[in-house]
C-alpha cells in the first residue's frame, strides 16, 4: 500500500494534536507505520530559531510538508497537526505527494478562548502576544477539504470515525486489518523496547537508583510506559504535572523522572552517556543526558498527590529525593531476578494471542486478594474473555504485605475458586505511588501495554489515609474521552459480605442495614493476625487464611520487602559448572536474554581472556533448544551463550577489553510460530577459571533441561 499524508489544520486548541495522537495509535494498531508531526514539536526542534511573521509561518509549513512527504513517498504515513493558516502554502504541500488529505477541525472561537489550554488566548486578548492566529492574525479556512470536523459538537470518536470511514473510502487504508489479532494497541500506538545488548565503559559517570526509579527503568525497557523510551524532560514533566498529558498530546497522568543531587548535577554535561546502577551496584543501563532541570517540588506534590503533606509516602519521597532531575532516553541491559508469571507487555500479548481473547479485564492489587476481590474479578469476567489478575510487586510502602505471600495467596485462589483457563497472574513490577486518581489513570494505561481492553476500579484506587474522596479515582475517568484512553474503566462499589443475600454484594445489590454488611478494615486483619485469629469466611477463603496466617506468625518482620523486581541478580548460584539456576519468564536459564537482528554485534562485558569457544550447532545433545548452540566462555566475569548462528571472532587464548566486538549474529532462528528471532544469552559467573575449564572438558554436553514448549503449556496453563 502506497504512503499518505494527513493534514490537520485549525485553529489553537481545535483538536489537532489529540486527534493525530488518536489517529496514530490506530493505524499503527493496523500495522501502518506512522510518523506525527506536531506544530509546536517541529517549532522546538527542526524550526528553532523561527518567528511568527508570515514569512517565518511559510517556512516552517514547508519544512513540515517536505519531512511528510520523505515519509509517505517511502511508504509511510505522515500526519501533521499545525496551524497552518494560508491556504496557497497547505496547496503547496498537497502537490508534494500523490495522496493527501485535509483534515479540518472547525471550532467556534468563543469556545476556544473557554477550552485555552495553553493560556495563548488570554494573552493574545490581552496584548501579550502579537501575531495571534484567529485574533489579530488570519486564519484562511479551507475551501474543500476531505474531511471537516465539528470538534465543538462532536466528540473525539466521533470525529476519529469519520477520519477513519473517509480513509477506508479513499482505499488508504482497510479497517479490518489488524497486526495484533484484537489486541488493543499499546498506548501512542508502538509497544516500546529498550533493552540493550551493548557494554559500557565503567568510567563514564554512574548514577545510583533507587527502588522506584529501578522500577521505572525496567518499565521503560520492557514497554509497560510505553510509548517513554527514557526519563522524562522538562516539557514533558511540566505537562504531565499541569494537563495529565505529554508534550505530544497524549494522556499521562504521573511524572517518570531521574532526580540526582545538585551537587551530582553539576557534573553531568548535557548529551553525555552515563551508567545507571541498580540496586547490588551493577550496572544495569545507560542513559543519554538530553536534559536536566530543576523543578518546582511544591507544585509537583500538589498537582499529582493533591497535598503537600510530609505523611503522604508520595510526597516524602519527591521532598527527599535529589532537587535535580535528568531527562532522557535509556537502555536497559539489567538482569532481574525473574521467575514464573512475570511476563513482559510483549508476553502477555503472546498468551492472550495464544488463548484468543480480545476482551481481557486487569485487577491491580496490592494487597491479598479477600471475597470482595474476588467478587469484583468474577463480575468483569463475565462481560470479557479473560482476565489479568496483575499484582504490583515493585516498591512499596512499609506496612504492606509481602509480595511472596500475596502471590502463594492469588495462586491458592485462582486454582481452588476461578474456571480454569479464564485467569493470567502476572506481575506488575511497577513502584508504588499512592497517588489516588491519577495513578488510577497511570495503572490503566500501563494495562493498556500489556494487552488489557479493560480496568477495573474500586474505591479509593492507589490511595493511603484520607487524602483522597472514595470514588475519586473513578471520577477522574471522565476528564479523559474513551478514545483518548484506549482503555474501557470498570467501575465498581464498595462491596461486602451480606447476611441477608448470604453472599457477596454492593449497595446497588445487597439491601439492609449496616448491621447486616461484613465489613473488615485492614487494622482489624492485621488485629487478628497478631492475635492468632482465623479470619471469618464470609471475609476471605479458607486457603487464603491460612496462608496470611501462617506468613503473619513465622515473620518478625510485618513488612517484607521483595526483591523481585527491584534488585538485579547478575550472578547465577549454581555450585556445579553447566547448570542453569535461575527461571527467565518461563525459560530455564540463568543470565539474560536478549532477542536481536542478523549482523548484530556482540560486545564483551568485561575484561579478559577467552577460554574456550563451543559449538553444538546441529548436533543431537541435550533437548532440540541446545541443537543450535554456540557458546564463548570469558575468563573474568562473564561469558556469552547464542541459540542461532554466530561468527566469533575471537579464539581461545585472546585477550579482549570491554566494549570489544567478540562474535556478529549472522543468522536468525525461528521461534515462536516461524517468528524470526536470534537470542543471546548471557552468563554472569563467579565461578574462576577452573570451575570454567571444567565446563568445557564436559564432552560437550550440557545437562538436560526441561524443553521450553513444555514449560511455557505448564506456565500457561492453556494446553496449546
Amino acid at each position: 500500500m502506497s504512503g499518505f499524508v494527513i493534514w490537520f489544520t485549525g485553529l489553537s486548541g481545535s483538536g489537532k494534536s489529540t486527534l493525530a495522537a488518536m489517529l496514530s495509535a490506530k493505524l499503527q494498531h493496523q500495522g501502518i507505520h506512522t510518523e506525527v508531526l506536531d506544530g509546536d514539536v517541529v517549532r522546538k526542534n527542526l524550526s528553532k530559531g523561527l518567528g511568527f511573521s508570515k514569512e517565518d509561518r511559510d517556512i516552517n509549513i514547508n519544512r513540515i510538508g517536505f519531512v511528510a512527504s520523505l515519509v509517505a513517498n517511502s511508504g509511510g504515513c505522515a500526519i501533521t497537526a499545525a496551524i497552518s493558516p494560508y491556504k496557497a502554502v497547505r496547496a503547496a504541500q498537497r502537490a508534494l505527494v500523490s495522496s493527501f488529505v485535509e483534515v479540518y477541525c472547525d471550532c467556534q472561537l468563543d469556545e476556544l478562548i473557554k477550552r485555552d489550554p495553553k493560556g495563548l488566548y488570554k494573552k493574545a486578548l490581552a496584548g501579550e502576544i502579537k501575531g495571534f492566529t484567529g485574533i489579530d492574525a488570519p486564519y484562511e479556512k479551507p475551501i474543500n477539504p476531505e474531511i471537516t470536523l465539528n470538534t465543538f459538537t462532536e466528540t473525539a470518536e466521533e470525529s476519529l470515525d469519520k477520519i477513519l470511514n473517509k480513509l477506508q473510502e479513499l482505499g488508504l487504508i482497510n479497517t479490518n486489518t489488524t497486526t495484533t489479532k484484537g489486541l488493543i494497541a499499546p498506548h501512542g500506538g508502538t509497544l516500546v523496547n529498550r533493552e540493550s545488548i551493548f557494554a559500557i565503559a565503567s568510567s563514564f559517570t554512574k548514577v545510583t537508583l533507587d527502588e522506584r526509579t529501578a522500577c521505572d527503568l525496567r518499565m521503560i525497557g520492557e514497554g509497560g510506559y510505553s510509548p517513554l523510551t527514557g526519563f522524562m524532560n522538562e516539557k514533558d514533566y511540566l505537562k504531565v504535572v499541569k494537563e495529565m498529558r505529554l508534550e505530544n498530546g497524549l494522556p499521562w497522568a504521573i511524572p517518570i523522572v531521574l532526580p540526582v543531587s545538585q551537587e551530582q548535577a553539576g557534573k553531568i554535561k548535557l548529551r553525555s552517556l552515563i551508567n545507571l546502577i541498580g540496586l547490588s551496584g551493577n550496572i544495569v543501563g545507560t542513559m543519554t543526558v538530553s536534559d536536566k532541570f530543576t523543578p518546582d517540588k511544591e507544585l509537583e506534590c500538589q498537582e499529582v498527590y493533591k497535598t503537600t503533606d510530609m505523611e503522604h509516602p508520595g510526597v516524602s519521597y519527591v521532598m527527599k529525593v535529589g532537587d535535580v532531575y535528568l531527562g532522557g532516553e535509556v537502555n536497559v541491559f539489567s538482569i532481574f531476578n525473574i521467575d514464573n508469571g512475570d511476563f513482559s507487555p510483549k508476553e502477555t500479548r503472546w498468551i492472550f494471542e495464544e488463548r484468543g481473547w480480545k476482551r481481557i479485564v486487569a485487577f491491580q492489587t496490592r494487597n491479598p486478594m479477600h471475597r470482595a476481590h474476588e467478587y469484583l474479578t468474577k463480575c468483569a469476567l463475565e462481560m470479557c474473555d479473560g482476565l489479568l489478575i496483575h499484582p504490583l510487586v515493585g516498591a512499596t510502602k512499609a506496612g504492606d504485605v509481602d509480595a511472596d505471600v500475596r502471590m502463594s495467596c492469588y495462586e491458592a485462589l485462582i486454582n481452588n475458586y476461578y474456571s480454569e483457563n479464564s485467569v493470567v497472574l502476572g506481575m506488575f513490577p511497577a513502584a508504588m505511588r499512592y497517588a489516588g486518581p491519577r495513578e488510577a489513570i497511570h495503572h490503566a494505561i500501563c494495562r493498556k501495554n500489556y494487552g488489557c481492553s479493560h480496568f477495573i476500579v474500586g474505591r479509593d484506587h492507589a490511595g493511603v489515609g484520607d487524602y483522597y474522596g472514595t470514588y475519586d479515582a473513578q471520577k477522574i475517568f471522565d476528564e479523559f474521552s474513551p478514545g483518548e484512553l484506549g482503555i474501557i474503566p470498570l467501575c465498581f462499589e464498595h462491596t461486602f459480605y451480606s447476611k441477608t443475600m448470604k453472599g457477596m454484594g454492593s449497595v446497588k445489590t445487597a439491601p439492609g442495614g449496616s448491621e447486616t454488611k461484613l465489613f473488615l478494615s485492614g487494622t482489624k486483619v492485621r488485629k487478628m493476625l497478631e492475635n492468632g485469629e482465623d479470619l471469618p469466611e464470609e471475609f476471605t477463603r479458607p486457603e487464603v487464611a491460612l496462608i496470611l496466617k501462617d506468613a503473619y506468625n513465622s515473620s518478625e518482620d510485618k513488612s517484607l520487602a521483595w526483591p523481585l523486581a527491584t534488585k538485579d541478580y547478575p550472578i547465577p548460584v549454581n555450585n556445579e559448572p553447566g547448570t542453569f539456576g535461575y527461571q527467565r519468564r518461563g525459560y530455564v536459564h540463568s543470565g539474560v536474554d536478549l532477542y536481536c537482528e542478523p549482523d548484530t554485534e556482540v560486545l564483551a562485558i568485561e575484561d579478559g581472556i577467552v577460554v574456550t569457544v563451543l559449538d553444538f550447532t546441529g548436533s543431537k545433545v541435550g533437548t532440540s533448544w541446545w541443537n543450535d548452540t554456540q557458546a564463548i566462555l570469558i575468563e573474568g566475569k562473564s561469558g556469552v551463550i547464542n541459540y542461532g548462528e554466530v561468527k566469533p571472532l575471537v579464539e581461545p587464548g585472546d585477550k579482549i577489553k570491554q566494549g570489544q566486538v567478540i562474535a556478529k549474529v549472522v543468522t536468525v532462528m525461528k521461534r515462536y510460530k516461524g517468528n524470526p528471532m536470534t537470542m543471546l544469552h548471557f552468563e554472569f559467573y563467579d565461578h574462576g577459571v577452573k570451575d570454567r575449564l571444567r565446563w568445557e572438558k564436559m564432552e560437550n554436553k550440557p545437562k538436560k533441561l526441561l524443553d521450553p514448549t513444555d514449560l511455557l503449556k505448564k506456565v500457561y496453563k492453556n494446553g496449546n
